[in-house]
């Protein structure tokens, strides 16, 4: 077969789609050295320039022009096509929701991460709103395949779109690499912090919206604080939107001096302070799968996250789950890891036994074999 995989819509810092992109395609080069692949890329990427297999081709693009999102759908809409019959491409995959109409005799799948374009949709903006939203829509008719995270992005999938149960497939994504082996015993081995923690802290990962709502985080946090004095909370991601209440609450609080703001980091010193954290919180209000649990529990960090959505599938019975929109619940969940050794070894002891039920090898066969079943698929 050949095969071409369209990367060009993944950003520069990777973090959703970005890690999905990266480690899948990563893990299908080493284990399909048959079929030809074709990558898309921006050329500002560099994130598959190690793959040296000879059945993988990139085909790059000017950065500076198709980063910009109405001239990533020209690409998307004219010159993939132009791509799918010039290099005879039998199956196309979009990572990221949007896919080309023009096919010709191209079978396409394509990845839905989530369906927050229908369930929150005052989450995104007008734009991406409903251009997401009518190609999750197309997609539902057009597709061969339909890829989704979770059995949760599933079902809220066929809720709306029950005719195309046929051609959605449930594809759970993996642990990172990093979780595991070398690398994390050097980092433990031979590096500190870049943040000055010298105490136990709480640690949340994710992007600065109100989808991740962190604002309950902050609540119970500072009620801890005035229950017992607590070490710092260190908030790590990049700004997204809707963050400016995130900061006046802290300020209104009187506490930017516990929040530890950093921005977005790169994984060495992710890992480094996942490794050191007393207790990693997500309550984020919606995920198709929720990454930052996976990796917080491959690390054995206790973990506190959300009930709803895909995140009890990822946790399992590994962490502490609670109503994201219950301040009390997340306050006695902190109070409890903080105050409990035991259950802080316990929760460790899950955790790293939860994540080894997930694995990238697993992500990149299943979907090969998604390639496989769309050559067949008819129209």
């Amino acid at each position: 077969m050949r095969i071409l995989i369209d990367c060009s819509q993944i950003p520069l810092n990777k973090s959703g789609v970005g890690n999905y992109a990266v480690n899948l395609v990563r893990e299908i080069a080493r284990h399909d050295r048959v079929n030809a692949y074709f990558l898309l890329v921006q050329s500002d990427e560099n994130a598959f320039d190690d793959i040296k297999n000879k059945n993988f081709n990139r085909i790059h693009v000017n950065s500076r022009v198709f980063r910009n999102l109405f001239f990533r759908l020209l690409l998307e809409q004219f010159f993939l096509p132009y791509l799918l019959i010039s290099r005879r491409i039998h199956v196309s995959h979009s990572l990221h929701y949007s896919f080309p109409l023009i096919r010709f005799r191209t079978k396409i799948a394509v990845t839905l991460a989530d369906m927050t374009f229908f369930l929150m949709p005052t989450n995104h903006t007008f734009v991406k709103r409903h251009y997401f939203r009518a190609f999750i829509l197309l997609a539902a008719c057009l597709t061969n395949r339909i890829i989704v995270v979770s059995e949760s992005t599933r079902r809220d999938f066929l809720k709306r779109f029950p005719g195309a149960e046929s051609k959605v497939v449930k594809i759970p994504l993996g642990k990172p690499d990093w979780a595991t082996g070398r690398q994390k015993d050097r980092i433990r081995a031979g590096q500190h912090s870049p943040f000055d923690l010298d105490q136990e802290y709480i640690l949340f990962i994710g992007t600065l919206e109100p989808r991740k709502n962190l604002k309950s985080l902050i609540l119970a946090y500072h009620r801890l604080n005035q229950t017992k004095p607590t070490g710092p909370l260190v908030v790590v991601g990049a700004k997204g939107w809707g963050y400016e209440e995130i900061f006046r609450l802290v300020s209104r609080l009187g506490i930017e001096e516990k929040v530890i703001f950093t921005g977005f980091i790169e994984d060495r010193e992710k890992i480094m302070l996942l490794q050191k954290a007393a207790v990693f919180v997500y309550p984020s209000l919606y995920e198709g799968f929720g990454i930052p649990v996976l990796e917080a529990l491959s690390l054995g960090v206790p973990t506190i996250t959300s009930n709803v959505s895909s995140m009890p599938e990822v946790a399992g019975d590994a962490a502490l789950l609670v109503d994201p929109l219950n301040e009390g619940e997340l306050f006695d969940a902190l109070k409890a890891i903080l105050e409990d050794p035991s259950l802080r070894r316990d929760l460790s002891v899950k955790g790293v036994e939860q994540a080894k039920k997930f694995s990238w090898k697993k992500t990149a066969l299943e979907t090969i074999g998604v390639y496989q079943e769309t050559m067949r698929a008819v129209r």
